[in-house]
């Protein structure tokens, strides 16, 4: 008998609307303005959580991944049965 393996994807699209790294002299200053596009809380006084961090950086790496491996998300996204 063979082994199941599961491959997932989550995403999210979330990503056409971060903002362009390129803007950013630092990481901080890039999560802090992911966590404000992703949570709208730009001029809150409201601290952002730790997830809120988290889930920005798990965006941002999701769309660093998808531009950088294309091909490999393509697979992913296939209905793989056998």
């Amino acid at each position: 008998m063979r082994k199941l393996t599961f491959c997932g994807l989550n995403s999210a699209d979330a990503q056409s609307s971060l903002p362009d790294v390129s803007q950013f002299s630092t990481l901080q200053e890039m999560m802090e303005a992911t966590v404000q596009l992703l949570h709208g809380v730009a001029g809150s006084t409201a601290s952002p959580s730790a997830d809120d961090f988290k889930q920005a950086e798990l965006e941002l790496l999701s769309h660093a991944q998808a531009e950088s491996f294309p091909e490999d998300l393509t697979q992913l996204q296939k209905d793989v049965t056998s």
